[in-house]
């Protein structure tokens, strides 16, 4: 025969469970990178630029991951890597030096390595003057 009280500890027990699985997923969420230094400056449009920004969180077996962000211009590199903190790179891969060519607000990247992220749109400026960025990516895997 089945025992009433066995199944209510094993419920209550399974929502438990159930109750901190979903809180640490939800708050433990991703970390924003840790960017240490910028690695080259490229302009673009009339008052921007795009950062290559290296970070050395990468973990054990990879040492470096480079982040690449379209942003105003920036009075010092110190500056940069402090606006960077909030924003979100359009370019998030092994490679460093991924950036091809910047031709008006279109940039041409190539990587072959791993890309972890990659958007093919940036927007950067100020509110009253902002500038799309279009971004074309070719990437092929090692």
């Amino acid at each position: 025969m089945r025992n009433p009280s066995a199944t209510k500890w094993l419920l209550a027990l399974l929502t438990v469970a159930t109750l901190g699985q979903a809180a640490w997923i939800s708050f433990s969420g991703e970390s924003p990178p840790q960017l240490s230094k910028v690695v080259n400056k490229t302009p673009i449009g009339q008052n921007g630029f795009v950062y290559e920004v290296q970070s050395d969180s990468g973990g054990a077996t990879v040492p470096f991951v480079y982040f690449y962000y379209v942003l105003e211009r920036q009075a010092s590199d110190e500056g940069a890597l402090s606006a960077l903190r909030e924003k979100s790179p359009f370019l998030a891969t092994r490679q460093s030096g991924a950036i091809v060519s910047v031709s008006g607000n279109r940039i041409r990247a190539h990587t072959q390595d791993t890309v972890y992220s990659f958007s093919s749109l940036a927007v950067y400026g100020k509110k009253d003057q902002t500038a799309v960025v279009i971004i074309d990516l070719d990437s092929v895997q090692p």
